[in-house]
């Protein structure tokens, strides 16, 4: 389970790491996370262009469940991605969104997506970044923008990140 939400959040992460080094004095050393790759899954470039590393992968963990990037503080990427689902939703027919909203379709399981090519149920999206960030700034899900979602994690990531 963790190797599914370091693959899915690695881009939140990359974002976000920025404020884990404004936190420090002294240079962010990452402690590299080593994630073994079978030779019959196909190839992609997903983890040569993303570090994998262990504070990457508790960040990932934190941003997944953190209401803060909902414009309300109500939703989060496991409200509709849950765990007990593949990462998926199981319990309703459309991913809920603020307000009381509903999407138009339900949440994918974000198994094995390190592995895919394209993004979405019509496969639109040919990176994890577009993903996230449209599903951050839909007005019927999470209703947020990137620049106010790091606006509010930058107010507690020092006191969250800093050791």
């Amino acid at each position: 389970m963790k190797k599914l939400i370091t693959i899915l959040l690695l881009s939140s992460i990359l974002l976000c790491l920025w404020l884990m080094e404004s936190c420090r004095k002294e240079k962010l050393h990452l402690t590299p996370l080593n994630i073994s790759i079978p030779s019959y899954f196909p190839a992609t470039s997903f983890f040569q262009t993303n570090q994998t590393s262990q504070e990457g992968f508790d960040l990932g963990r934190r941003l997944f469940y953190d209401g803060r990037l909902s414009k309300d503080g109500s939703i989060s990427c496991a409200s509709c991605h849950q765990q007990i689902a593949a990462f998926g939703t199981y319990n309703h027919d459309l991913s809920h969104g603020i307000n009381g909203s509903h999407g138009i379709r339900n949440a994918m399981s974000l198994f094995n997506i390190a592995w895919q090519t394209s993004f979405g149920w019509a496969g639109k999206a040919t990176n994890l970044e577009t993903i996230y960030s449209d599903h951050i700034s839909s007005s019927i899900e999470m209703g947020e923008t990137i620049t106010d979602v790091l606006a509010k994690l930058q107010t507690k990531s020092c006191s969250i990140y800093s050791k």
